[in-house]
């Protein structure tokens, strides 16, 4: 399926929400709220948990990589309800984008854990990553023209590198941060 909040003639590119208890998103889905004129818009994804895996998740890393070419996406999970879920984000297949035009911003927010298990790559992008307890980044994170913000209501966990050029890193717990 198609959605499209672009702005092609001028101006800022618009908003686009899913939200429910689970949110599946197909591999040939074009989502696009691109501005070619002014400020990239943002699809908000609303779900009670998110997967991001090549196969049996909620969205593989090639269909996300591909829709911060020109969106900013926000993955905010819910608190836990009768929907079931733990309000938790996993990324478990790799995202590697460039963005085109305005900068684009991929941000993971998680009612109670983040984990990122396979690496995240942006070029004129930007890695938000907020949650309720803990961030674990067990792969490697790399911007290039964007900045990494990880912050955590409990615990920052990181295994493995995080580095940016023309950016910064910015790393915040409400208790430890662990490299």
């Amino acid at each position: 399926g198609t959605l499209d909040a672009s702005a092609p003639d001028g101006g800022n590119g618009g908003f686009i929400e899913t939200s429910a208890a689970t949110v599946n998103i197909a591999d040939g889905v074009r989502i696009t709220t691109a501005a070619p004129f002014g400020v990239t818009g943002t699809w908000l994804i609303d779900p009670a948990d998110f997967i991001i895996a090549p196969t049996g998740g909620n969205i593989s890393g090639a269909t996300l990589s591909a829709q911060l070419v020109t969106n900013s996406v926000v993955i905010s999970t819910m608190t836990p309800d009768a929907t079931g879920g733990n309000g938790d984000i996993f990324v478990n297949d790799a995202i590697s984008w460039t963005a085109s035009g305005s900068p684009t911003t991929l941000t993971l927010n998680g009612f109670r854990d983040v984990n990122i298990n396979r690496a995240i790559t942006a070029t004129n992008g930007n890695l938000v990553v907020c949650c309720g307890r803990d961030i674990n980044v067990n792969a490697p994170i790399t911007t290039t023209n964007g900045s990494i913000l990880l912050n955590a209501g409990r615990d920052v966990r990181v295994f493995h590198a995080l580095t940016t050029t023309d950016g910064n890193i910015a790393l915040c717990a409400g208790h430890d941060v662990h490299i």
